[in-house]
């Protein structure tokens, strides 16, 4: 898991902690397009997050509780998405880089998102395999 097969670039556990901490950004910025459209949405800098808040120094119980947090965010936000009416989707926010996002922009930016580092993780996962 701690193992980083391309040089300079994320172990797989730095990898499952990245994409918690954005599920839980994520999930703030689409209760706040939800219930207070038209805000500034939080912004982050993943690098000093991963550095700082010691992505590849987590045990195997904190891997399980990352992923335990990665599940129940994204089944909370699924349950707002499934109840957003017609004019929620309309509903933006402004992100400190991209601009004004919708509640429909949001829902393919982090599924997109997953989607991408879960293809990271495997190709890592490849890596290792013929190293080992």
């Amino acid at each position: 898991m701690k193992a980083r097969p391309i040089e300079g670039k994320w172990s797989i556990l730095e990898i499952v902690h990245h994409l918690t901490d954005s599920e839980l950004v994520g999930g703030v910025r689409i209760r706040l397009v939800l219930a207070q459209p038209g805000l500034p949405l939080p912004g982050y800098e993943q690098d000093p997050w991963a550095a700082e808040l010691g992505y590849q120094d987590r045990n195997a119980t904190q891997l399980e509780a990352s992923l335990r947090l990665f599940e129940a965010t994204r089944a909370a936000s699924a349950y707002l998405f499934a109840q957003a009416s017609p004019d929620d989707w309309q509903k933006n926010g402004i992100h400190p880089k991209r601009g004004p996002l919708s509640l429909c922009q949001l829902l393919e930016l982090y599924t997109t998102h997953a989607e991408n580092h879960l293809t990271q993780i495997e190709e890592r996962k490849r890596l290792l395999a013929k190293t080992a």
